[in-house]
């Protein structure tokens, strides 16, 4: 069985979000190899998605409010990719 890779692509807010610092440590404490990447402009949760694919990874998460949610799923849906996408609401 493969390990599972995994991105996080967090927005910048919540960098410091606690909760979401010990569910990150807790899937790696689990087997997952889980990359967190945060946002800081326009534009870079598109970049990060079409780096995570090119590296391989198998699962996109996308951490943040409605404006991340949609740049993360947007960037995976014009990359036609096989790809999971996973939703952390963190929004207000």
């Amino acid at each position: 069985m493969t390990t599972p890779k995994a991105l996080l692509i967090l927005h910048g807010k919540q960098a410091l979000n606690e909760d979401v610092r010990a569910a990150v440590q807790a899937r790696r404490e689990q087997g997952t190899e889980l990359a967190v990447r945060v946002t800081w402009e326009g534009g870079d949760a598109q970049r990060m998605v079409a780096d995570a694919l090119e590296h391989g990874y198998t699962h996109i998460i996308a951490g943040g409010g409605d404006g991340t949610l949609r740049d993360v799923a947007q960037a995976m849906a014009h990359a036609k990719t096989d790809a999971s996408l996973v939703l952390m609401p963190l929004g207000t």
